[in-house]
C-alpha cells in the first residue's frame, strides 16, 4: 500500500490520504430518498438502471419476484452455449455441463421472467456491446481492466438501454487532473457511456447493506456509470477476492451516496466532495488543496459515526432560503466530529491517516464548503427555543421546511 498521501477522484482513497470529489447535483440542501430502480444516473443512486439492478444466474427470483430464465442464453454463432455465467469477473456463455462455450457477448440474448405482479411476456435482454475500462488506482499495478456492457430491452417497441447516457463516464467531467491523455485510460474513464459493469457475489439493500439472501457467486449487481455500485468496483472493492470486508464495502456505498443513518441520501448529483480512505490506496484525479473545508463526516459500516458539516453546503448550490445548516444536522440526530471540527484540509487529512479513528473506514471533507447560516429570526420565533449559533435542538415542536 505504501504511505499515504493526497489523491482525488469520484471515490478516492489514499496514501496520506485518498481525497475525492463526489459528484451530486444542484442545489437545495434537501435529501434525497431513491428507489431502488429508476431514479437517475446521480450520486444518490446506488444502481441507477433503468430496469433492474441485480441477478441470479441460477434462476432465483429477486425480492420482486423478477428472476432470470434459466436455459435461455443465445450467443451468435455457437449454439451450444445455454446459459450466462460469470468466470474470472466477467460475463461468459456456458454449455449444459457448466464449461465456457462463449466469450465474446456482442449480440447475445437472454431472457428476463418479469415480476410475480406482472402479466407481461417474458422480456429479451441483448448485450448490444462490450467493452472495458480500467480500475482508478495511481499504482499501474494495482490496476485491473474490468469488463463492461451495454444491455438493452425493448420498451415501448424501442430498444432501450439499461443506463441513461452520461455526459461524464466512469469519472465525472471535473475529474480530469493528471490523466487528460485521450487515448490513455484517463480517456476512456471520460468517454460518454451507457455501460455498466457488474460485481458477483452481492447484491445491496436500498440502505447500502448487503443483502444475505441474495449473495453468493450466483449473485450479481449492476452499476451503470457514474452510480455508486459501479463506483465501488472501479475502487477496487470485489467481494469474490479477499481483499476487503463486507463492513468495509458498506461503509464506502454509504460514504459515496451520503446515507449518513439508514436509507435515505444526502446528497445530489454536481457536489463535489474530498473524502479519505484508511486503507492507503491511492487513486487518479485531485481537488485543488485550497477548496479543503472542515470536515463532513466519519464513516462505518453503520453509516456516519460522527456528521460536523454537510456536503450539500457548497457555495453557489444552496438556496438562500434553505434551512440552516446546522438544522438540518441535527434533524439527522448524529453527534457533530468534535475532536476535529476545528482542524481543515491538508493538515486534517494528514492528522487522519497517521492517526485512523478507530472503527472508521473513510472521513470526509466538505469542498468549496459555505459557512454556517445563523438560523433565522423569525424561525427562532416560531418554534420557541433557544439558540446559540452553534447547537440546535434534533426535535422541534413545529420544524421548518427543508427546501
Amino acid at each position: 500500500m505504501g504511505s499515504r498521501s493526497l489523491a482525488c477522484t469520484t471515490l478516492a482513497t489514499g496514501g496520506v490520504v485518498a481525497l475525492a470529489l463526489l459528484v451530486g447535483a444542484t442545489a437545495t440542501a434537501a435529501p434525497t430518498k431513491c428507489p431502488v430502480q429508476g431514479c437517475g444516473s446521480n450520486t444518490p443512486e446506488l444502481s441507477a438502471s433503468y430496469f433492474i439492478e441485480k441477478l441470479n444466474l441460477q434462476g432465483l427470483p429477486d425480492e420482486n419476484g423478477t428472476r432470470y430464465k434459466r436455459g435461455s442464453f443465445r450467443c451468435l454463432g455457437n449454439s451450444r452455449a445455454v446459459d450466462l455465467a460469470v468466470r474470472a469477473g466477467a460475463l461468459v456463455g456456458v454449455d449444459a455441463q457448466g464449461r465456457v462455450a462463449c466469450t465474446d457477448l456482442r449480440g447475445a440474448r437472454f431472457w428476463i421472467v418479469p415480476t410475480r405482479s406482472s402479466r407481461s411476456p417474458d422480456i429479451e435482454i441483448t448485450i448490444t456491446h462490450v467493452g472495458e475500462v480500467e480500475t482508478w488506482q495511481q499504482e499501474r499495478s494495482e490496476r485491473e481492466t474490468l469488463p463492461t456492457y451495454r444491455f438493452t430491452w425493448l420498451r415501448d417497441g424501442r430498444r432501450a438501454s439499461f443506463c441513461p447516457q452520461r455526459e461524464a463516464s466512469w469519472m465525472e467531467p471535473w475529474q480530469l487532473v493528471g490523466h487528460q491523455d485521450p487515448q490513455g485510460p484517463g480517456g476512456l474513464w471520460h468517454e460518454t457511456t451507457d455501460h455498466l459493469l457488474i460485481i458477483q457475489g452481492e447484491t445491496y439493500t436500498p440502505a447500502a447493506r448487503v443483502d444475505p439472501e441474495r449473495s453468493g457467486p450466483a449473485w450479481i449487481s449492476l452499476g451503470c456509470a457514474g452510480a455508486a455500485f459501479s463506483k465501488l468496483r472501479l475502487l477496487g472493492y470485489d467481494p469474490m477476492r479477499n481483499t476487503s470486508t463486507v463492513g468495509e464495502r458498506e461503509a464506502t456505498l454509504k460514504m459515496i451516496t451520503a446515507r449518513y443513518k439508514g436509507e435515505e441520501s444526502h446528497t445530489v448529483q454536481g457536489v463535489p466532495l474530498a473524502w479519505i480512505s484508511m486503507r492507503g490506496v491511492q487513486y487518479e484525479g485531485a481537488p485543488d488543496r485550497d477548496r479543503l473545508g472542515p470536515i463532513e463526516a466519519l464513516w462505518g459500516p453503520d453509516g456516519a459515526s460522527c456528521l460536523s458539516h454537510l456536503r450539500l453546503f457548497h457555495k453557489d448550490r444552496v438556496a438562500e432560503d434553505s434551512a440552516p445548516e446546522v438544522l438540518q444536522r441535527n434533524q439527522i440526530g448524529l453527534p457533530a466530529c468534535e475532536a476535529y471540527d476545528s482542524i481543515s484540509g491538508v493538515v486534517l487529512s494528514a492528522r487522519l491517516t497517521s492517526s485512523p479513528p478507530p472503527g472508521a473506514v473513510w472521513a470526509t471533507i466538505s469542498v468549496d464548503h459555505i459557512s454556517h447560516r445563523p438560523l433565522p429570526i423569525s424561525v427562532r420565533k416560531s418554534v420557541d427555543v433557544p439558540y446559540d449559533g452553534r447547537r440546535f435542538p434534533t426535535r422541534l415542536a413545529h420544524p421548518p421546511v427543508l427546501h
